[in-house]
């Protein structure tokens, strides 16, 4: 089974992962020469469109990869999925710090991230590096049981739901109600959900089988098509505009394959965080 969870990156990353399983890409480049990096200007791509911030890399797969993989998955230069497929005590060997990192998640299934220093971030990133043949194996068949990964869920405990949250959050509250009706537009995310959506994946980071990641992408793309319809002469271009609204659809392209198909089957998983921005 071909998968690839590409990390995205906005300048070039410190510690590059470039191997069976994972991959960085970088928006505004030309692949790396050694192999380190793909960059996302050797096909078609949006990279000069910063309004799309990582969207832009999910773009790139989509117009020049999508055939190449049967799974298909993103996280961040600093946002990373906590996969280790070795057994404890390997992992225990290898890194004793991020074997009671393995054990807090363990303990608690509600934890949905821990902050990682810089020293430690890094170190995870060596440990992708070092999967054996079986232990990459072991992910895979784990993987194929699923449609779609995310990380562990955020409950938005400090709103009601993910409408409050948007218009609480300085985004143009009057922009929700028109993302709604793009949406509607497209037989992806519908049926819309008649409840408040009171749960929610962020930050636009999944793995999912690869004719999902084609059919999300068709529905975003033409959902933002519209929606830029519906905002002209109301709403003007704002910072990461379209990252916002890719990390919310994606919450209702799931909702709605679990309406189609009772069995759609959905895990989670942790992330590691390094909130600085700058160092990595």
């Amino acid at each position: 089974m071909r998968v690839k969870i590409f990390s995205c990156h906005y300048k070039t990353p410190a510690k590059p992962v470039n191997n069976e399983l994972f991959a960085d890409i970088l928006s505004g480049a030309k692949s790396d020469p050694d192999g380190h990096f793909i960059g996302d200007l050797d096909g078609e791509n949006i990279s000069e469109q910063n309004v799309f911030s990582e969207i832009r890399h999910h773009y790139y797969v989509w117009k020049n990869l999508l055939d190449d993989y049967e799974y298909i998955g993103f996280d961040h230069y600093r946002r990373r999925f906590f996969i280790t497929p070795m057994p404890f005590e390997k992992l225990n060997k290898i890194s004793p710090h991020f074997a009671g990192q393995r054990d807090a998640f363990d303990a608690d299934q509600k934890l949905h991230e821990i902050e990682q220093s810089r020293e430690d971030f890094l170190e995870h990133l060596n440990i992708r590096d070092s999967f054996s043949v079986s232990e990459s194996q072991n992910f895979k068949n784990w993987l194929s049981q699923y449609d779609v990964i995310v990380p562990r869920m955020w409950h938005l405990h400090d709103r009601p739901d993910l409408e409050s949250e948007w218009k609480n959050s300085g985004l143009p509250p009057q922009m929700w109600e028109l993302f709604m009706e793009a949406m509607r537009n497209h037989k992806q995310f519908l049926p819309l959900p008649h409840y408040p959506v009171r749960t929610s994946n962020h930050n636009s980071i999944f793995i999912m089988k690869t004719e999902l990641f084609d059919e999300y992408m068709s529905g975003l793309f033409g959902t933002i098509k519209d929606l830029e319809a519906l905002m002209e002469g109301k709403i003007h271009h704002f910072p990461r505009m379209w990252g916002y609204v890719a990390e919310k659809a994606l919450n209702y392209f799931i909702l709605a394959q679990r309406k189609k198909n009772p069995f759609f089957n959905v895990a989670q998983l942790p992330l590691i965080v390094r909130t600085i921005h700058d160092d990595l």
